[in-house]
């Protein structure tokens, strides 16, 4: 965008948060204020509870239940010489209805969801079904449509160097893309304080997951487990996500294992609270195909836990891409137990999470983008 435009606005940055996180979106917007303060950044809220809690924190503050309606952000977009749409959550018949023009503004900060489909049930007729539903309904033509809308974004920023390949698979070489992890609202410097070590045990520890979503397979996983019988302790976060599915997850928990087997979380850790448990976790399971879980993963690396990933997935892939080393999901109930924990050989993981988790570079990340995109 050429620099006589820059005054044209009356901000730099409009800031549209569209997932609700109260810890992420109140994080990112004190993160922002301090590596781009010298630049006019609006702020606007799609829920009212985190709009009242941003307006604690900082000025310029709005609430617009409407922007999960691409019509609004081309309202809004006026405004600012650059929209910075936190989480893409515009169905593809409605990105389509960006021109050119706006589309050149936007700055697309990836959460994960917002680039991979998470389908509701996850086996193949289904998927197969639903493709020809879509092509029968002309749906195919609005993703090449839109595909061509994000290839003309100002920027893609991603947290996760995995959806950095996926990007540019999907969307072309051309648009640029940096690297903007989201501040989760703790760093290095709390992780170096909370640590503990292991407890010794004589059997494994293992998590399932970090959430009550199907797509993260707890209950195949307690049937593989019990293979090992008593010598298993299994740690079942499921303190968000399908609530009816949470009670399935438990039913088949304590019908398979003794209760001093099971530890299920149902309600919500604080950071610190839950880092100390990881301390204690041997192996940890993700088995889905997109993207996910990203801050869990980073701070099990950062403990050298070996974790376990659906190697069509995602995530196994932009890990093998990067050198790290994480491990196939369809060992488990397969490999002699103790097998299983066999910590990371190198110590790429810990320097890679290491380097992710420290504030400073998380700062320097974002800081870096809106400069760039401001000259």
């Amino acid at each position: 965008m050429p620099n006589n435009a820059k005054n044209e606005y009356q901000y730099d940055f409009i800031h549209v948060f569209t997932m609700g996180s109260k810890i992420f979106n109140l994080s990112t917007v004190q993160l922002i204020k301090k590596v781009a303060d010298n630049f006019r950044n609006l702020f606007v809220f799609r829920y009212e509870e985190e709009y009242l809690a941003a307006k604690e924190i900082a000025e310029d503050i709005v609430l617009n239940k409407k922007v999960g309606d691409i019509e609004e952000i081309k309202v809004i977009e006026k405004l600012g010489r650059y929209i910075v749409i936190h989480g893409l959550i515009y169905e593809n018949n409605n990105l389509v209805k960006l021109m050119v023009s706006q589309a050149e503004r936007v700055i697309w900060c990836v959460w994960g969801s917002d680039i991979y489909h998470v389908y509701k049930y996850n086996f193949m007729l289904y998927k197969l079904v639903r493709k020809i539903y879509r092509m029968i309904m002309g749906n195919t033509k609005d993703d090449k449509k839109a595909a061509k809308v994000i290839s003309s974004f100002a920027a893609i920023a991603v947290g996760f160097k995995g959806d950095y390949f996926e990007i540019r698979k999907r969307y072309g070489r051309n648009v640029p893309i940096y690297s903007a992890l989201y501040p989760m609202g703790y760093y290095l410097e709390d992780l170096e304080k909370w640590r503990e070590a292991p407890k010794q045990h004589d059997y494994l520890n293992v998590l399932i997951g970090h959430s009550a979503y199907r797509f993260l397979h707890h209950k195949k996983y307690l049937k593989k487990l019990r293979k090992y019988g008593k010598r298993v302790k299994i740690y079942l976060p499921l303190s968000y996500g399908n609530m009816s599915y949470v009670t399935e997850v438990k039913t088949l928990a304590t019908k398979l294992y003794d209760r001093n087997q099971l530890v299920i979380i149902e309600d919500m850790l604080s950071a610190e609270t839950y880092f100390k448990l990881l301390c204690q976790i041997d192996v940890a399971i993700f088995d889905f195909e997109h993207q996910a879980a990203y801050g869990n993963m980073l701070l099990l690396m950062y403990l050298n836990k070996k974790i376990y990933l659906s190697t069509s997935g995602v995530m196994y892939r932009g890990f093998q891409q990067m050198g790290l080393e994480v491990d196939d999901a369809k060992k488990i109930g397969h490999v002699d137990l103790f097998k299983l924990k066999d910590p990371p050989i190198s110590k790429n993981n810990v320097v890679y999470a290491t380097r992710q988790l420290d504030l400073a570079n998380i700062e320097n990340d974002w800081k870096k983008m809106f400069n760039e995109l401001m000259i």
